[in-house]
């Protein structure tokens, strides 16, 4: 998985082209998944799509429940700081 950033540092990483754009593109459809929360089949066929393009390169359910719960703890505890 990430094949492209296994051998490079946390330095590297933060100038890394393709993985801000995969993060660009990761939040815009979490963003759209959240956007449709009001009509379900539409939230649904995004969260389809995504899953469609992920599974062929290995990326199971649990990866992408992994990566949904690390992002609800990051929005949680962004959303703490406010009053």
């Amino acid at each position: 998985m990430f094949t492209d950033f296994q051998n490079l540092t946390l330095e590297e990483l933060e100038s890394h082209k393709k993985l801000r754009a995969h993060g660009t593109r990761a939040f815009y459809a979490i963003a759209s998944m959240v956007d449709c929360l009001d009509d379900l089949d539409i939230a649904a066929r995004i969260m389809k799509k995504t899953v469609d393009n992920h599974y062929p390169r290995g990326i199971s359910y649990t990866h992408i429940s992994v990566s949904f719960r690390a992002f609800r703890d990051l929005i949680l505890s962004i959303v703490g700081k406010f009053p």
